[in-house]
């Protein structure tokens, strides 16, 4: 019995951990979705807020766990489809990542959007998307060991999401600082912004308090160091006011 246990285990940790998606097809996942998100969004008309975003961008990025991709990004006028409310951009296969002026504008200071930025990149940089797809995949071959992520038979956020959305925030967390930004900040945003009952769609989401508890434990264990603010996100939230 403990033998078949293990086995067992073993083969669930497997389909946890397997991909179906190479990185080029993830890519050209990503390059699709991307195109098709464009076509029906209105690109920013401030060339100086998507540079601002794109530098900042590069800059968390350097922090992310290594990682072949090379991260895009794209800032237009129309709201994330967020039922959280807390404006997070789309973060779609192959490093695309697509940020919303209302994220911009909601965010407090450059931290605060500093830490929703990182948090796309990270699921980005984990393969959180094609990693999804998979289990869903695997689910429906009826060879996944464990329960249904998927109980409902729909689309909705599956139960394994706490999983990817805790590992995007630690990682994130950890970018930020190491960025040089203030971590904290990621955290009073997602207690100021988020609906404490997600969206029935997404019902799987963390709560934020959970959030919220999980990015001040990973603070508590970063080195001490001095951060540092930017005035020049406040010029940029001026451009869009």
């Amino acid at each position: 019995m403990r033998i078949g246990a293990l086995f067992l285990f073993a083969l669930s940790a497997c389909a946890q951990a397997v991909n179906f998606y190479s990185l080029e097809q993830e890519a050209e996942l990503g390059a699709r979705m991307a195109a098709q998100v464009l076509r029906t969004s209105t690109p920013t008309a401030h060339e100086e807020v998507r540079a601002y975003v794109e530098r900042l961008g590069d800059r968390i990025s350097a922090h992310m766990p290594a990682s072949p991709l090379r991260y895009k990004f794209a800032v237009i006028v129309e709201d994330s489809p967020d039922p959280l409310g807390t404006h997070e951009p789309a973060m779609l296969p192959g490093g695309f990542i697509i940020v919303s002026e209302h994220l911009i504008l909601a965010a407090q200071n450059e931290a605060e959007f500093a830490g929703m930025l990182a948090h796309a990149l990270a699921h980005s940089a984990s393969r959180h998307v094609t990693r999804m797809l998979t289990r869903k995949q695997i689910a429906q071959s009826g060879t996944y060991i464990g329960p249904n992520p998927w109980p409902d038979g729909t689309t909705n956020y599956p139960q394994f999401a706490q999983e990817f959305e805790g590992e995007a925030d630690i990682i994130a967390t950890r970018a930020v600082a190491a960025s040089g930004l203030f971590p904290a900040a990621f955290a009073e945003y997602i207690r100021r912004t988020q609906a404490e009952i997600p969206h029935p769609s997404r019902a799987a989401m963390p709560t934020r308090s959970v959030r919220s508890q999980l990015i001040e434990g990973v603070i508590a264990r970063l080195p001490a160091r001095t951060y540092s603010s930017s005035d020049e996100f406040f010029a940029i939230q001026q451009q869009l006011r």
